[in-house]
C-alpha cells in the first residue's frame, strides 16, 4: 500500500509578484511615460487643433448665414483672437487660439444667405511653433479647405 507523505513534508513552490514589486513596476512605468510625454511635439499637436478650430468655426458662421435670414461675420482681431457675429453686430462666439496665432489676407469674411463670402478667396495663416497651415475659404463656394 502506497502512503502518501506528510502534509508538512510536501512543498509547493509560491510563485507570484509580492506588493511591493508590483509597486515598483507602476513607479518604473509612469516615470517612464512622464518621459515620453514630454517628448512629444506640443506644437504639431496644437496647430493641428487650432487650423481645425478655425475651420470648423468657419463653416459655422456658414451654416448660420444659410439657416438665418441676415448676414453673418467671422471676423479676426490681433493674432489670436476671432468673433463669429450677426449682421445687427451681436457677439455669437468669441474664441482665443492660446498656443497659435494667425494671419489672413483680409479682415473679415461675411456669409450671406446663399452661403456665399463674396468674390475674394482667403487664406488664413495659423501658425504654432515653426510649424503653420492655411485654411482657405474660397470665392463665391465659401468651401473651407485646410492646406
Amino acid at each position: 500500500m502506497y502512503r502518501l507523505p506528510h502534509p508538512k513534508t510536501i512543498s509547493i513552490p509560491i510563485s507570484g509578484f509580492s506588493l511591493i514589486e508590483f509597486i515598483m513596476v507602476i513607479v518604473i512605468l509612469a516615470a517612464l511615460s512622464s518621459v515620453i510625454i514630454e517628448k512629444m511635439p506640443g506644437d504639431a499637436l496644437s496647430l493641428d487643433a487650432a487650423t481645425r478650430q478655425v475651420a470648423q468655426d468657419i463653416r459655422y458662421t456658414q451654416t448660420l448665414a444659410m439657416s438665418g435670414e441676415s448676414n453673418h461675420s467671422f471676423i479676426y482681431f490681433d493674432n489670436d483672437t476671432y468673433q463669429i457675429k450677426n449682421q445687427a453686430g451681436s457677439i455669437i462666439a468669441q474664441n482665443d487660439l492660446h498656443e497659435a496665432s494667425f494671419t489672413a489676407n483680409f479682415g473679415t469674411i461675411t456669409f450671406n444667405r446663399r452661403g456665399s463670402p463674396g468674390t475674394t478667396t482667403v487664406t488664413l495663416t495659423i501658425s504654432a511653433g515653426s510649424g503653420h497651415k492655411n485654411v482657405v475659404v474660397t470665392r463665391n463656394t465659401g468651401a473651407t479647405v485646410i492646406q
